[in-house]
């Protein structure tokens, strides 16, 4: 039979909603079947797995799994599940899992050829973290940089929102603008800024097929020292509204340039 979750377990586990309890702990919270699912399919390491008591029933294959593959599996009661869960209606399974390490060069080796290298400045908010990372798979971006500042990736909305994409995307941080022209220039890549209401537009832009391709901050986009890195200033043309969602805007981008791109490279 499974072992009990302790009650200061459950406290300790809820301080996970905070970056700093998981920068501190070196792991993050999992929620629900598809997502834990997710998560091993890509290789995560999964350290325990917490369910609640009417839960067990139905979850009894994947937790079997679990148990034979070494990993706890801990019972739960409503209140404990509760001080754990992030979401308004839990499905009363939870997975903790030891937190990866950005790895900036890594995430270069990552970045397919003929693809933009995406590069996110401070972006702030969880959910467009999330679907960000998730559209970068969808194109089939092997990595993402982030910077300093921005939303912790492992944030529980920002798991939630990129739907099990976060265990495939390479993810990796850099510290600053000089960092940004350090890794252009080490590994050959022009920097690209996607802006607003100014430079080329989108369907006139013709890429190079090896990019950094900056967004910047959802209310106040990119600061002057990273948009004077950008050789090349891309807009959507557009006009209804004052601007479009990041995320929004993100995946219009990678759509575009990813279809150009193919054409680059067949010489069309």
């Amino acid at each position: 039979m499974y072992e009990s979750l302790t009650r200061q377990a459950a406290v300790d586990l809820g301080k996970l909603h905070r970056r700093k309890a998981r920068e501190e702990q070196r792991c993050f919270i999992i929620e629900g079947e598809r997502l834990i699912g997710e998560a091993l399919a890509a290789g995560a390491r999964i350290a325990s797995v917490i369910v609640t008591h009417e839960r067990v029933e139905r979850f009894a294959p994947l937790l079997a799994g679990m148990e034979a593959a070494g990993v706890p599996v801990l019972l739960a009661n409503a209140p404990q599940f509760g001080k754990i869960s992030d979401t308004r209606q839990p499905q009363g399974i939870a997975a903790v899992a030891e937190l990866p390490e950005p790895d900036v060069e890594r995430t270069l080796r990552m970045a397919p050829d003929g693809m933009p290298l995406p590069v996110l400045w401070q972006i702030t908010d969880p959910g467009n973290m999330g679907t960000i990372i998730r559209t970068t798979d969808w194109f089939g971006g092997g990595g993402l940089l982030y910077s300093s500042g921005s939303v912790d990736p492992w944030n529980p909305k920002t798991v939630r929102a990129s739907m099990g994409s976060l265990f495939r995307v390479q993810l990796g941080e850099v510290s600053s603008a000089a960092e940004i022209q350090t890794l252009a220039h080490r590994s050959g890549r022009e920097v690209a800024a996607v802006v607003v209401g100014d430079g080329t537009p989108l369907h006139d832009y013709r890429p190079g097929g090896r990019e950094l391709l900056l967004f910047g901050n959802e209310a106040h986009g990119l600061p002057q020292e990273v948009l004077d890195l950008a050789t090349h200033r891309i807009h959507i043309p557009g006009g209804g509204v004052e601007s479009l969602n990041l995320a929004v805007a993100y995946g219009i981008v990678l759509h575009a340039l990813g279809k150009k791109e193919s054409r680059v490279r067949s010489g069309e």
